[in-house]
Formats: C-alpha cells, structure tokens, sequence
C-alpha cells in the first residue's frame, strides 16, 4: 500500500526521535553506573552524575511524547468510545486532537518563556544554562505537535482518496 507524504515525513520525525530516546536512555543509564561506581567502589562521588542523569530522562521522557502521538497510544478512553456509532467516533477523534492540539501550542508557548527565563539560571553541578533542561518542554511539545498534524493530515488525504478504510489505518498504525 502506497505511503502519503505525512506518513513518510511522521516516520522520519519519529525514527530521529527514536534514535535520540535510545541515546538518551544509553546515556542515561552509562551514566547512573558510573556515579554508582565512584560513589560506592571507587569512594569518590562526581557531582554531575545525577544530574546528568536527571535531565536525560527528563528529555527523553519528553520527547517520547511525539512516539506515542504519532502511534495514537495517548491516554484515552475506549471502551466507551467504541460503543458509539462511527460518525460520532469520529467527531469525538477529532474533538479529542484539536483540544490535544491547543494543549500543545500552549505547552510551545509557556515552556518558551519558561526556558528563556532559565537562562539566568545555572545548574548547580553541570554549570549548564538550565534554559537548556527547560526547552525539552517547548521542543517536546512543537515535535508532538508536527507528529499530530501530520497524522491528521494523512487521515484526511485517505478518507479524500479512499473513504475510511479501517483497514489501512490499523495498517498505519502497526495494529
């Protein structure tokens, strides 16, 4: 079955967003086994340790957000949803994306004051502006959002070109 444009660029979205969760996750990890290892084997703690720690889960959590976006696995209610006729589960989908879509903009909108007011602040062990732990907010939010447009975008094509076959979207989405 022929890939749409927004399938093919929401692919490439969340194959570098997954090789950056799989870094930062590695990252993560190599680095709590070192604090480990100095602070209990060796008896000499390196300050930064934890705190790089912290915030490579922090952006990795975040950016994992635009994973579960893109596979439509966001928190949801369906059992009630699927008892309803199709034309209502589709009005209440799309309901459902426009208030996520809101939720992210202002998400872009106050993480971006929040990181710009964290570039007076320094973390203590790192000596890093905390403007760059605070972007993962914004960015976070601005890739989940592209994610969610371009899902929808293609939602849109298919059900222009083809009405709605279940089908190609359980197919899309891996079901």
């Amino acid at each position: 079955m022929d890939e749409t444009i927004f399938i093919k660029l929401s692919d490439g979205v969340d194959k570098i967003v997954s090789y950056l969760c799989i870094s930062l996750g590695i990252l993560m990890t190599v680095t709590t086994l070192t604090g480990i290892m100095f602070r209990y084997v060796m008896t000499n703690p390196l300050p930064w340790t934890e705190e790089l720690a912290r915030y490579s889960m922090i952006w990795m959590g975040l950016l994992a957000i635009s994973m579960g976006v893109k596979r439509q696995e966001h928190l949801g209610v369906n059992l009630i949803v699927r008892l309803l006729p199709t034309i209502f589960q589709k009005i209440l989908q799309i309901m459902t994306r426009v208030l996520i879509a809101f939720f992210l903009i202002e998400l872009i909108r106050y993480g971006y004051g929040m990181a710009v007011n964290g570039n007076s602040q320094i973390a203590p062990a790192l000596q890093i502006p905390m403007s760059f732990v605070l972007s993962s907010v914004p960015v976070a939010a601005l890739v989940s959002l592209i994610q969610l447009f371009l899902i929808s975008f293609d939602e849109i094509q298919n059900m222009i070109s083809r009405g709605p076959d279940k089908e190609y979207r359980e197919k899309r989405r891996g079901i």
